[in-house]
């Protein structure tokens, strides 16, 4: 199945143990672990990324190219990736985690997806992994930037309630459900000991985001806050 992989990443191995190396995640207990890998493939892809954003030569500030890059390599969208290219059944489980469809989680094909871009690099050098990473990102990077430039409701909120009351939000995380795959968290925020927004999301932070625009939008309409 790994001549599949090869041909979705656009990439053959000459030394296919860097490849099985990346696929062996510790619960497999066979052989080394991709855990080193992927602290390679996470350098490597970062900076791919960076050179292809900066090489785009449009007028974005630091804070601005940060969040592009940002959401370009975080956790749920590597996995999406991941997903396309099938990488979930090349990962070698444990035989509990694979029948938990850990398969399937966002970390452990995030992850995978690192230690095969680091496998990559070692095999064929940098200019090899870049093209792995042009090739699996294509539609992104070649696409608009400006829905990436997310806003930070967490910290706005944050500023107008430090500015008026000298305080700061509190966050709560009130309900937790679904399998272990695909957890959502329902978190509440409150200013002041008062709920101000519920949200939900697939981890504590999206959930949180979504708490926080729904207390900003009402503590900017609140006169007395």
């Amino acid at each position: 199945m790994t001549v599949l992989l090869e041909t979705a990443l656009g990439y053959k191995f000459q030394r296919r143990e860097f490849l099985d190396e990346a696929l062996c995640h510790s619960s497999a207990l066979a052989g080394p672990v991709n855990e080193r890998l992927e602290f390679l493939g996470d350098a490597v892809l970062s900076l791919s990324i960076s050179g292809r954003i900066f090489s785009r030569g449009e007028n974005f500030k630091e804070g601005e190219l940060s969040k592009i890059r940002a959401a370009l390599v975080n956790e749920a969208f590597l996995a999406g990736i991941a997903r396309k290219i099938k990488l979930g059944g090349e990962v070698r489980l444990g035989h509990g985690e694979r029948k938990a469809g850990l398969d399937d989680q966002d970390s452990i094909l995030a992850d995978a997806l690192e230690a095969v871009l680091g496998a990559v690099y070692l095999d064929g050098g940098f200019d090899a992994a870049r093209f792995v990473v042009d090739r699996l990102f294509q539609d992104e990077l070649e696409g608009p930037f400006d829905q990436m430039i997310a806003r930070d409701f967490k910290t706005e909120l944050q500023e107008i309630v430090q500015e008026r009351h000298k305080s700061r939000p509190e966050y709560a995380v009130v309900d937790e459900s679904g399998p272990p795959h695909a957890r959502s968290f329902t978190v509440v925020v409150k200013v002041l000991g008062i709920e101000h927004g519920s949200g939900s999301g697939g981890t504590k932070k999206s959930a949180s985001q979504a708490a926080a625009k729904i207390a900003l939008a009402k503590v900017q309409l609140e006169k007395t806050l």
